[in-house]
């Protein structure tokens, strides 16, 4: 006698393995909600409001405000974006705008403009507000986030020479 063996749930959630597809040839204005993950490879003007992942291909061109669980973008993007994870910005990508986001990541030759936020479950340490070069600067040293010293005004402390760079 045969028998299945019994594996991992097979059930999917609402949205699981489906994506909405504007082509190429697609213009669109107004107003997107979808459950499921989305690919632009037109131009839209709106908003977008995704429970899945923004794929923005390299022909694709968005202007607006947009909500996803997180993003891939190849072509543009122009206006507000808050992301709930991680956001790829590939190569030749052009990003205008402000983004929120929990996770960055950005390939070489991508082109930049704006204000970038990590959504963080607490407050950075030493008051940096969060994105800023600051921010940056300290992560890319190792001083655990902490905003580097900055001597007060009228001043003349000199900082000693972090990480080995001049």
């Amino acid at each position: 006698m045969l028998s299945r063996k019994k594996g991992p749930s097979t059930e999917r959630s609402a949205g699981e393995g489906r994506m909405t597809y504007l082509d190429a040839s697609t213009r669109v204005e107004g107003t997107l909600a979808s459950e499921a993950a989305v690919r632009l490879d037109g131009s839209f003007r709106g908003d977008i409001h995704c429970q899945g992942e923004l794929i923005v291909g390299p022909s694709g061109q968005v202007e607006g405000d947009v909500w996803a669980q997180g993003a891939q973008i190849s072509g543009r993007f122009r206006g507000k974006f808050i992301a709930e994870g991680t956001v790829i910005l590939r190569r030749g990508s052009r990003f205008e705008g402000e983004l929120h986001y929990r996770d960055l990541v950005v390939e070489e030759g991508a082109h930049l403009v704006g204000t970038f936020q990590r959504l963080e479950e607490e407050p950075l340490e030493a008051g940096t507000p969060v994105g800023t070069a600051g921010d940056f600067y300290a992560r890319r040293i190792g001083r655990n986030r902490e905003a580097p010293e900055v001597a007060e005004e009228g001043t003349d402390t000199e900082r000693p020479n972090e990480g080995g760079v001049s």
